[in-house]
């Protein structure tokens, strides 16, 4: 199902809001002193409220992505931005004959790099102003995606650590699954800080 956008305007001066919704546009607000803030919600996006909230999620799994299709588009942009161009990638004819798969796969890396869009898409912290990657404890890739297979993370909040009155610290396990197979492409322990 296709996300929702939501934007809000919130008026500086009497701290009013205008809130608008829409599965295809985009709005804007022309009046001077507006502030436009815009979130995509999925349908099964989990709204956690602050850190207080992610401290009682720990050991929860907090839900699972989209389902996402990985091309052969997007396996040929990530080779060509990581200069990483060995031919299980990138070449069908030679995929097709020589791979153990009948065709090319995507990178272990593209995999792991769809985690932060999958995170977006499972949860929204409020009253939190930013997120930023800390780190990933252990990668495993125990099963190649092909090209044109579907993909989608599930996560499970592990810890959450308060480092000061305002951050905190989150490890979450992250199982990339691959629709129709049993075995995950990917599983990570990633860090992340957040801070309200």
């Amino acid at each position: 199902m296709e996300p929702l956008l939501v934007e809000t305007a919130v008026c500086a001066t009497n701290r009013s809001i205008i809130l608008t919704a829409s599965r295809r546009g985009v709005f804007g607000v022309a009046a001077a002193g507006w502030v436009r803030q815009s979130a995509l919600y999925y349908p099964t996006m989990r709204i956690i409220e602050g850190l207080d909230g992610l401290q009682a999620l720990v050991g929860t799994e907090l839900g699972a992505s989209e389902w996402l299709t990985i091309t052969q588009t997007m396996i040929d942009r990530f080779a060509d931005v990581t200069l990483d161009d060995q031919w299980i990638h990138v070449d069908g004819a030679r995929a097709a004959t020589e791979s153990p798969y009948g065709t090319t796969i995507a990178h272990g890396f593209l995999t792991l790099s769809r985690v932060p869009c999958f995170r977006r898409q499972i949860a929204q912290i409020r009253g939190v102003s930013r997120a930023i990657n800390y780190g990933v404890n252990k990668v495993r890739f125990p099963n190649a995606v092909t090209s044109g297979a579907r993909v989608r993370g599930v996560q499970t909040l592990l810890t959450a650590i308060r480092v000061d009155a305002n951050a905190m610290r989150l490890t979450s396990k992250f199982v990339v699954e691959i629709d129709t197979e049993s075995k995950p492409a990917c599983v990570a322990e990633t860090v992340s800080l957040v801070f309200a």
